[in-house]
């Protein structure tokens, strides 16, 4: 899994989803729409850090997500349960979705 790297621009849209800015060589952000920067410096360090943290702390969920089967499958293990009259914990419904959670814990940041 390719891990994620935020940037100031990141931070900017963050918190403040309709700015029009343009960032060069990593810092320099020139900006269009607000004119000038609302931001301090250190609002925006603290929000790439936020993020960063952020990202971290759901690394569960975007393994989770890819260890999942499609939609599809689980509807259709969903159906087979049902119609053999087994929607219970000895389902291949609740069992292969209980394993993808076993296997990646909530909150694990490893």
């Amino acid at each position: 899994m390719i891990e994620r790297i935020f940037t100031i621009h990141d931070a900017i849209l963050s918190l403040l989803p309709t700015a029009e800015v343009v960032v060069r060589n990593g810092t320099d952000v020139e900006w269009h729409v607000p004119p000038q920067s609302p931001f301090t410096d250190q609002q925006l360090a603290d929000e790439l850090s936020r993020l960063k943290s952020l990202y971290v702390q759901q690394k569960y969920q975007r393994q989770r997500k890819q260890a999942y089967p499609n939609i599809g499958e689980q509807l259709d293990m969903l159906w087979h349960a049902l119609d053999q009259g087994k929607l219970d914990k000895t389902s291949d419904f609740y069992t292969t979705l209980a394993a993808v959670k076993a296997q990646y814990p909530k909150g694990d940041a490893q």
